[in-house]
């Protein structure tokens, strides 16, 4: 593909972020496209894998993981929750409410998760593991120096 913006230095922000924006559109569309089949949004299934890969998580960690308000992410797991697809950990408690996966909630990731982890290799298809590795290096770096610039960022007028 040819970038939009194929001007190096400053002026290559705008390429970076309309590089960014169309990989993630097209990455969650085959996701989203496979969770909704198995009647989820992403977010759902996200929760639903992060729960089936690490047991409990508060709604904090599901919220941090999925880079959502804890609000959202509660606002999630409720809807899960009245499915039947995840419960309260014995442990949970008001002010940190813990979920886990129920047997339909398994039952239900392992109805999608053969065919998500097949739609993410062809996501990745065509890139070395290598180069697999540094793009989520250097997305990382970016991340970390984008997220305490956050604050400090100018409000626009």
């Amino acid at each position: 593909m040819i970038a939009i913006f194929p001007i190096q230095g400053a002026s290559a922000d705008p390429a970076l972020c309309c590089a960014l924006r169309r990989a993630r559109r097209l990455a969650m569309g085959r996701l989203e496209a496979r969770y909704a089949e198995a009647d989820l949004s992403f977010h759902q299934g996200t929760i639903l894998t992060l729960l089936r890969a690490h047991g409990t998580r508060s709604v904090r960690e599901l919220a941090h993981n999925m880079s959502i308000r804890p609000v959202a992410a509660a606002r999630i797991a409720e809807g899960l929750e009245l499915r039947g697809l995840i419960e309260p950990d014995a442990r949970s408690t008001p002010r940190q409410p813990l979920f886990v996966l129920t047997g339909a909630g398994r039952a239900k990731m392992d109805e999608v998760a053969a065919e998500v982890a097949r739609r993410w290799r062809c996501i990745r298809n065509g890139l070395p593991e290598a180069e697999i590795d540094q793009l989520i290096a250097l997305l990382d770096k970016l991340s970390d120096s984008i997220e305490p610039n956050i604050a400090q960022a100018p409000k626009e007028a």
